[in-house]
C-alpha cells in the first residue's frame, strides 16, 4: 500500500481473550493481545502519512468444525468461565459483524455484548 501509493485497510483478528486472561488459554492468549498492541503501533506509524489504518475484531467463538472439537477438549472450568454466549456464531454473523465495524471505521471490533463491555473496560 505505501509502494502504491494507496491507502487501505489492514485487519488483524484476535479473540475476546486477546483482552483478558482465561484458564484454558494460556497458548493462545498472549499472540492475540500482542495484536492490539500492533494496530496501535501501525495507527500511529501509518494512519497520518500514509492513510492506512489499522483494526483488530475481537471475536467470540466461531461455529465451525474446529469449534466443535475445541468444545469437545475445553477443560470445565473454561466451559463455566465462558457462560453462554446468544450472539450469532455462524462464520457469516461474525464476518457481518466485522464488515459494520469496518463500515463504521472503528479501529476496535467486538463481535457480542460480553467482549464489547471487555474492550470498553480497557480502553485505557
Amino acid at each position: 500500500m505505501i509502494a502504491a501509493g494507496k491507502p487501505g485497510r489492514i485487519v488483524f483478528i484476535s479473540s475476546t481473550v486477546g483482552l483478558m486472561g482465561m484458564a484454558g488459554y494460556a497458548q493462545y492468549a498472549p499472540s492475540k493481545f500482542a495484536l492490539r498492541g500492533l494496530a496501535e503501533c501501525l495507527n500511529q506509524e501509518l494512519a497520518e502519512q500514509y492513510g492506512i489504518t489499522a483494526h483488530v475484531y475481537f471475536v467470540a467463538s466461531i461455529d465451525t468444525p474446529g469449534y466443535a472439537e475445541e468444545e469437545r477438549r475445553k477443560p470445565a472450568i473454561t466451559r463455566l468461565l465462558e457462560g453462554q454466549d446468544a450472539s450469532d456464531k455462524s462464520p457469516e454473523g461474525r464476518a457481518r459483524v466485522l464488515i459494520d465495524g469496518l463500515d463504521r471505521d472503528n479501529l476496535f471490533i467486538a463481535s457480542d455484548w460480553f467482549t464489547r463491555t471487555l474492550l470498553s473496560a480497557s480502553s485505557g
